[in-house]
């Protein structure tokens, strides 16, 4: 009996440690496997919120975005739209055919007309435009009015005062047709201009007599051409343009006798050359 009660309190005190060993793994059992989901949601979380982060900017940094910015608003810059006012420098040079009609009263059908040699002079003027223009995807339509004051005086004859065709002033509508290419921007324009002009002309009747004639008069015509436009800012526009147009006038030599007329045509061809600073507002 003695022996039996040392052996059952050993067993009870083995049975309490093995006891206390199970409770414990099951209580600390479970505090490690709730830090395990822990971390792997917080670990979700952030990856989602970076995901979120980064799909509205679709992979472009900082620099790249201002880079877009600063292209789109070049382009807009750059683009042929709105309204426009142009002071233009131009060269204009005048190529003249001088027909004469001798039409004595004796002369039948088969007088002979006298054709002189075409004559030619340059001159300088300026210029005023004001064009609005229309833009499709870089595709642009300009239309426009436009005045040029112009001193161009072409003389020819034996004396110089018997043939004089003086150019005053041109004036007109007008429209480009282009295309957008960076800072430049070639273009086509047709248009149709006014020449204010003064004729002279004059000669010789049977008798010696001197006839003459002066007529002050308007005559118009269409005119086409081409140029290139270059932007120097968002506001100021270079322009160089080529067009040329062609003039018909007719004066009439009033006889001191009865025994000779005579009809002058002026055939002239206009060759202009520009250089205009234009203003964007």
């Amino acid at each position: 009996m003695k022996k039996i009660l040392p052996i059952t309190a050993i067993m009870v005190f083995f049975s309490q440690i093995s006891f206390a060993e199970t409770t414990r793994i099951i209580y600390t059992s479970p505090t490690i496997y709730t830090k395990l989901p822990l971390t792997g949601v917080r670990s979700s979380l952030s990856s989602i919120t970076v995901a979120k982060t980064t799909i509205p900017t679709e992979g472009k940094t900082e620099t790249n975005i201002k880079e877009v910015a600063k292209t789109e608003t070049s382009n807009s810059e750059s683009k042929t739209e709105g309204s426009y006012a142009g002071l233009d420098l131009f060269d204009t040079k005048t190529t003249l055919k001088v027909t004469n009609g001798y039409v004595p009263n004796y002369c039948n059908s088969n007088c002979v007309f006298e054709e002189k040699p075409a004559l030619t002079d340059n001159s300088y003027g300026l210029g005023l435009t004001y064009k609005y223009a229309f833009n499709f995807d870089n595709f642009f339509i300009a239309p426009g009015v436009f005045f040029e004051q112009n001193n161009n005086q072409t003389v020819g004859g034996t004396d110089g005062s018997l043939t004089r065709l003086q150019i005053k002033n041109r004036y007109g509508i007008r429209s480009d047709f282009g295309y957008d290419i960076g800072r430049f921007a070639p273009y086509l324009t047709i248009g149709y201009a006014e020449v204010s002009y003064k004729s002279r002309s004059g000669g010789f009747d049977i008798n010696n007599n001197r006839v003459s004639s002066i007529k002050n008069a308007v005559n118009g015509n269409i005119f086409y051409g081409a140029g290139l436009k270059f932007n120097l800012t968002s506001s100021l526009s270079l322009n160089t343009e080529y067009n040329f147009q062609k003039v018909a006038t007719k004066t009439s030599l009033s006889p001191l006798t009865l025994d000779y007329a005579a009809k002058v045509a002026f055939r002239a061809r206009m060759d202009t050359v520009k250089v205009g600073l234009y203003y964007k507002f």
